[in-house]
């Protein structure tokens, strides 16, 4: 049974038609029909896979010798890959204090008295990231905790809508996209959209939830699907898609998606193609390395910068015919690869202070390389402002 479903994952076909909406939901009705007959609990399973860390270069840490180290409480992220064994080895590698933190537990608050460090790999599901973004709140603005995410992260974290708006607040190069929250508006533009374009909803990953809208009658469909009491099904059972719409402009392009991931100093990317017969390149894992533009590296690193992320997937589409760059999204965490390759050789890109980039061939963990930046940044805050955290002095 273990070896099909490896089988059925690995096909290409599988995955596009678990993309298609109606599939989804019988998929997920099925499942809450099971569950509702036999009983069961949805499981997050903690994953261990700390012996692959070691495949990598250990990122060092220099930390000042004049402060004190942090007290780090260390979150174990479900499911998979995970991101708390590459944290801990950074911990490890660097001297830094820690304890695991249970922050699911009902005594969380009372727990986090001890640490002055938070860092905690948030899944993108939506019960999960309303828990986030509400402790993450109280720990790193009423506890005075430094976080990692930042709350500021998180409220980008699988929100398509945040996203969009605070990238072209910042006057960074997205997708065009028409986002009302009003019926009235929503269904008198919808014949002047220019069509096909597409449709998402405002969490979600993996092209789920993504629909490809040819025509206004279809569009003006979702619009009443949206916006009617219950509001529309998609791919998560208890959350609907109500009282808005997303329709982003169908971004002419070159048949892939360029994926450039930010962490820390540090940018690495890989190309996604887009399968024949389909629109989406995200989720159908036909993942390829090649060389990046600097261009490409440079707009990603910039919109780090102004979002002010550490660690940030930004997924760019190149129209052909102006041979400019466009965002689609960004991910605050990423599960995909991060290495990119020159000359046969794995590492990363660092832009130095006149704006040239540099590889460097080691090979380190994402994680890793945002922690160093974080740890940084943490450093900083503490000696230009010893007030903003009750840092413990531990004993050197």
């Amino acid at each position: 049974m273990v070896g099909l479903k490896q089988w059925l994952k690995g096909r290409l076909f599988v995955r596009r038609w678990l993309r298609r909406p109606f599939i989804w939901r019988l998929i997920v009705e099925m499942r809450s029909l099971w569950a509702r007959l036999f009983g069961g609990v949805d499981h997050y399973p903690i994953l261990d896979d700390s012996h692959l860390a070691e495949v990598t270069t250990p990122v060092p840490l220099n930390w000042p010798a004049d402060l004190p180290k942090p007290r780090v409480g260390l979150v174990k992220d479900v499911l998979g890959p995970p991101y708390w064994t590459r944290f801990e080895r950074f911990l490890k590698y660097n001297n830094l204090p820690y304890e695991f933190y249970n922050v699911h537990r009902s005594d969380w608050l009372e727990q986090a008295g001890q640490f002055d460090v938070i860092i905690w790999r948030v899944i993108s599901f939506p019960a999960q990231l309303e828990e986030a973004r509400r402790k993450i709140y109280l720990l790193e603005k009423e506890l005075g905790k430094f976080c990692f995410p930042s709350h500021d992260a998180l409220l980008l974290y699988e929100d398509k809508i945040m996203q969009y708006e605070r990238l072209r607040l910042h006057d960074l190069p997205v997708i065009e996209t028409f986002i009302p929250h009003s019926h009235e508006e929503a269904i008198t533009t919808a014949d002047q959209l220019a069509y096909p374009l597409v449709s998402k909803v405002t969490t979600g990953s993996g092209s789920i939830g993504v629909e490809l809208v040819q025509t206004a009658r279809r569009a003006k469909a979702i619009i009443r699907d949206a916006f009617s009491y219950p509001g529309r099904w998609n791919s998560w059972p208890y959350l609907r898609q109500k009282d808005y719409v997303y329709f982003q402009k169908f971004q002419p392009n070159e048949g892939y998606d360029l994926r450039l991931v930010v962490a820390g100093k540090h940018v690495v990317g890989y190309y996604r193609d887009t399968p024949p017969g389909d629109f989406r390149a995200s989720g159908m894992d036909l993942l390829r390395i090649d060389a990046v533009p600097e261009e490409a590296m440079r707009l990603a690193v910039e919109v780090a910068r102004k979002l002010g992320l550490i660690l940030t997937a930004v997924d760019l589409l190149r129209d052909p015919e102006t041979q400019s760059w466009h965002i689609v999204e960004i991910a605050t965490f990423t599960v995909a690869h991060v290495t990119l390759f020159k000359k046969g050789y794995p590492g990363s890109f660092q832009m130095d202070e006149t704006g040239a980039f540099h590889f460097q061939p080691n090979y380190y963990w994402a994680q890793e390389m945002a922690l160093e930046l974080f740890f940084e940044r943490v450093a900083e805050k503490r000696r230009n402002d010893p007030q903003i955290s009750q840092i413990t002095q531990i004993e050197k």
